[in-house]
C-alpha cells in the first residue's frame, strides 16, 4: 500500500489491491461497473468497463453486470 492511498487531505480512499483481486476472482475475472471510482484508480487497479465518478452521482445511475463497490 502506498501513502497516497490513504491521505487525510483527500476524500479518496482506494481499495487495497489484494481485495480488488479477490473481488475480481469472485466476479469471474471481470468488473463491469465501479459506481464510486475515478479514472486514475480505474486505469491503475480496478479496470472496470464502466465507472461513475463523484460528479456522476453513481448512486443515481443505472447499475448492471458485475458491480464492484
Amino acid at each position: 500500500m502506498t501513502t497516497w492511498e490513504h491521505l487525510s487531505e483527500s476524500n479518496e480512499h482506494y481499495t487495497p489491491e489484494p481485495i480488488v483481486e479477490a473481488a475480481r476472482q469472485v466476479l469471474h475475472g471481470e468488473i463491469d461497473l465501479d459506481p464510486a471510482s475515478n479514472p486514475f484508480i480505474n486505469a491503475r487497479r480496478i479496470h472496470a468497463r464502466k465507472i461513475y465518478t463523484a460528479s456522476d452521482s453513481g448512486h443515481n445511475q443505472p447499475w448492471a453486470g458485475r458491480v464492484f463497490l
